[in-house]
């Protein structure tokens, strides 16, 4: 059960990193210097800060 979890999480984090890059792309393509990889950044922080749970 706990190695689900983990590979869960795993899976989670690959995918939040997918999306930082896709995001730095994005931000590249439309020349906004950074505003979207920076809020994208700040998102995902956030998001990681409130839901800390252990396996």
């Amino acid at each position: 059960m706990c190695s689900r979890k983990l590979l869960y999480g795993y899976a989670s984090k690959l995918l939040i990193l997918v999306v930082i890059i896709l995001a730095n792309v994005v931000d590249q393509i439309l020349g906004l210097n950074g505003v979207v990889n920076y809020a994208t950044v700040l998102f995902y922080i956030a998001n990681e800060g409130l839901s800390m749970k252990s396996c």
